[in-house]
């Protein structure tokens, strides 16, 4: 067996729109939520500094590769 690993699931919060990776918060509803502020109705409690920073270094790392192919 080898150690390919699966890629996260991907969430859209019901509520604020932004695309996550984390273990969502389910509502009542059966819909996903990315905090329990979300689900409550806002306001959102996230902290989004480790999410732009993870978007910034996957559009870097994109461009590098897309660099390198030329």
């Amino acid at each position: 067996m080898t150690g390919t690993r699966s890629a996260p699931r991907r969430y859209v919060c019901a509520n604020c729109g932004i695309e996550f990776t984390w273990t969502a918060v389910v509502g009542t509803d059966g819909v996903a939520y990315c905090c329990t502020g979300c689900r409550g109705g806002g306001p959102c409690t996230c902290d989004y500094a480790g999410v732009w920073e993870r978007m910034a270094a996957a559009a870097r790392a994109a461009h590098e590769s897309s660099t390198h192919h030329r």
